[in-house]
């Protein structure tokens, strides 16, 4: 689980990804809790740390590459595809 992942780590981590294992109109499809809602109940076990919010233009800033929302879920999160444009 990514979930909690310092935001500057994961960031490094999308950016190698993208640059050296996806495709030219490949897509990374990956989720991100935008609550603070720390009864986060849907993953057994979870503990939610508000330090540790992922913000979509942080992760994906300098990437060459299309973001869209893909759903929004009402318990907190909301599914989003990356695109590498070519």
């Amino acid at each position: 689980m990514i979930h909690n992942v310092k935001p500057e780590l994961l960031n490094e981590k999308i950016n190698k990804i993208f640059d050296i294992n996806l495709n030219p109109n490949g897509e990374i499809i990956f989720d991100i809790i935008w609550t603070e809602n720390t009864n986060y109940k849907h993953v057994p076990n979870y503990n939610f740390d508000k330090e540790i919010l992922h913000d979509i233009s942080y992760l994906t800033s300098g990437l060459p590459g299309r973001t869209k929302e893909i759903k929004t879920y009402a318990f907190g999160c909301v599914l989003y595809s990356l695109e590498k444009s070519i």
